[in-house]
């Protein structure tokens, strides 16, 4: 059997991320809150396994920092809806009316599509071109 320790001490961290992030903000988020906290303590304690993994060699695969771009692309992008909802859909029912909701949301998936999608190419050229090497090798 593997070390069972270390794993524990990691969910015991993220947990405690998690405890201390419902408790900032269930207040202010209500229930968006819980959830938003919940998302970022499994987060913690998936990165902090992966990094652990790594370190030990039993994980080979794409490098942190461009894995942790698609995440904070990800999250980032889920905190900007969150943030700007209201306001977006105010404009866009001034717009268009009667169909706020419907245009909204189309909108929001052509630009999470081009943002998430433009960091995923970057990410994954980037990929290519360092297992090519480079030019003149």
């Amino acid at each position: 059997m593997g070390c069972t320790l270390t794993p524990l001490r990691l969910l015991v961290a993220a947990s405690l991320v998690n405890i201390a992030l419902k408790i900032v903000f269930t207040p202010m988020l209500g229930a968006v809150g819980l959830a938003l906290a919940t998302s970022v303590g499994i987060t913690v304690y998936a990165t902090l396994l992966y990094r652990e993994n790594r370190v030990r060699g039993f994980l080979t695969g794409p490098a942190p920092i461009p894995a942790g771009a698609l995440v904070a692309t990800g999250v980032g992008l889920g905190l900007f809806v969150l943030w700007s909802r209201d306001a977006v859909l105010r404009a866009i029912e001034y717009l268009t009316p009667g169909l706020g909701l419907p245009v909204a949301l189309l909108m929001l998936v052509i630009a999470i599509l081009a943002v998430h999608g433009s960091v995923s190419a970057m990410v994954i050229g980037r990929r290519t071109i360092e297992k090519m090497g480079a030019p003149g090798e």
